[in-house]
């Protein structure tokens, strides 16, 4: 039976009375530094020289010292830098630093289990790790919730180091949800084996074998690519809602049936006895040898294993809706940025214009994602997604208008937590993204590369994110979309339909109106989708 911590269990006061040194800024560091800090802690940000991810830091206001310097500056030192750089770190610049009394605290076990890294003695060795990537973990912090953590201790010198853990675990909210006891070993074996045999290497390879049975089979790249990728993310939402039970009721009879009797001719006795032997490998060691070995070496396996899956041919099928993806992702985030703010002078006027009898909301013929109208082909086929994007999230947020105009408390999907939150779904069993900050896809992080500090590739991906999304608005939010805003609409039932929503959210004074004027907006800008980008 797994002992499971909740807030309270913890006394916050443990970890207020130290002095936080957080090793790396980048995806779960920002995450731990800033809820310490909002929970009464000490923070101080460690990085090397040069690292990239000392702005950010500061502009936040964090002391950002040398890697050095926080070590010996703190009573307890959180090493939340990629695994195959954490070793190279923690000799030079912590170990030197270290004193009996200190504690370590880790977000993965990697490390300690396999030996890279050996704390001398008077030193506590914890791990408190969220159960999600660190822009959630910050997110969710905010918004009066947590995200689950996983806490164990390796070494308790000083006697004290489970009320640490626990106390460490309630200042970055872990315990709001739960904190599940485990061990080291425990954390990182399952870990891996989730990472290796099911949730990336053993999905990715079965997608590819599905696609490849369907082209090499003479159907279109573009219909199977919907057939064993692009569904699977609602198979997914559906398990992670409910289980496989949930997954198989919420699907047709036929679908079902085909689990049943398929599923064991695809998956059969042979796959079980691979995964143990890949669990024997992660036991032994074996895996983290070759992994260390590659990486001190450069990378060489890593990067050319890398190119080979970036030149499958289902990621040159896919480069599209994925764009789609990203762009309604931007989207979302744009739009809840404006429904946190008033409505700008401008766009007040022209809604009292329109109570007024003014000019209709909008006008002009619809266009395609393409800009050639309805299309067909594989364009047509990627403009009907892009419309489907903007149509489902016109009515979820109109929903969500309606549902915060009726309810005080967060909604199901706030409740639920930021899984589904902006369209985007976390890693499971997020193991690198926990403590490593080393996930990026085009960018490794090894001694022979040039990401060889503590920083996040994740960091890099929020602020290019950030970025985009300052685009989109630039190009969309005050240009396209506000003069689609502002010209008659002849567009159909459909459009009557979102007129006659932004209307009588005009005639309130509630959220409800923002909620369906970016409703309307959404649906008006998806007139001219991608192909509207230059």
């Amino acid at each position: 039976m797994s002992e499971i911590y909740y807030d309270k269990d913890a006394d916050l006061s443990i970890i207020q009375g130290k002095k936080v040194a957080v090793i790396g800024y980048g995806s779960q560091g920002h995450a731990h530094a800033q809820n310490l800090r909002d929970s009464g802690v000490e923070v101080v940000i460690g990085l090397k020289d040069g690292s990239k991810s000392k702005a950010k830091a500061e502009e936040v206001g964090f002391t950002v010292l040398s890697t050095a310097e926080a070590a010996k500056w703190a009573d307890v030192i959180v090493i939340l830098a990629p695994d195959q750089v954490q070793r190279h770190l923690y000799a030079a610049d912590v170990l030197p630093n270290l004193a009996a009394g200190k504690a370590l605290v880790f977000g993965h076990g990697f490390n300690i289990r396999f030996g890279y890294i050996t704390a001398p003695e008077g030193v506590d060795v914890v791990m408190v790790a969220p159960k999600g990537p660190g822009h959630t973990v910050r997110r969710e912090f905010e918004a009066g919730r947590g995200v689950p953590v996983i806490v164990a201790v390796e070494k308790d010198a000083t006697g004290n180091a489970w009320p640490l853990t626990l106390s460490y675990a309630k200042a970055i909210g872990g315990l709001r949800a739960a904190g599940i006891k485990t061990t080291f070993t425990e954390e990182t074996e399952t870990d891996l084996f989730g990472e290796q045999a099911v949730l990336c290497g053993g999905v990715s390879q079965l997608i590819q074998y599905g696609f490849e049975t369907l082209t090499e089979a003479g159907y279109q790249p573009q219909v199977a690519y919907f057939e064993v990728l692009h569904e699977l993310k609602l198979i997914v939402d559906l398990m992670w809602e409910g289980g496989i039970a949930k997954q198989r009721w919420s699907v047709s009879d036929t679908a079902e049936y085909g689990d049943y009797v398929s599923g064991p001719r695809v998956i059969d006795p042979h796959v079980k006895e691979n995964m143990k032997a890949v669990l024997a490998d992660i036991q032994s060691g074996a895996f983290a040898e070759r992994f260390i070995a590659d990486q001190d070496a450069g990378a060489p396996e890593f990067l050319a294993l890398r190119k080979k899956g970036e030149e499958h041919p289902i990621e040159a099928t896919g480069r599209e809706p994925a764009q789609a993806l990203r762009v309604e992702r931007l989207e979302r985030r744009r739009l809840r940025r404006r429904r946190s703010r008033p409505l700008s002078t401008a766009r007040s006027a022209r809604r009292a214009s329109h109570k007024k009898g003014g000019a209709p909301l909008s006008e002009g013929p619809r266009l395609s994602c393409c800009g050639q109208g309805s299309g067909g082909g594989e364009d047509g086929l990627f403009c009907l997604l892009e419309g489907e994007f903007r149509r489902s999230l016109a009515e979820s947020l109109r929903q969500e208008g309606e549902h915060n105009h009726s309810h005080s408390e967060p909604d199901q999907a706030e409740r639920d937590g930021v899984h589904v939150e902006l369209g985007e779904q976390p890693r499971v069993n997020d193991g690198a993204d926990r403590g490593n900050d080393d996930v990026e896809p085009d960018v490794v992080t090894n001694p022979g590369l040039p990401f060889t500090d503590e920083e996040s590739n994740h960091g890099e991906v929020h602020e290019r994110e950030r970025r985009e999304g300052a685009e989109v608005d630039e190009r969309r939010g005050r240009g396209h979309v506000e003069e689609q805003c502002d010209q008659p609409d002849n567009a159909g039932d459909d459009d009557a339909d979102h007129r006659g929503a932004v209307a009588l959210a005009d005639r309130t004074e509630d959220p409800a109106r923002e909620h369906a004027v970016a409703a309307h907006r959404v649906e008006q800008s998806g007139a001219a989708g991608l192909g509207g980008e230059p």
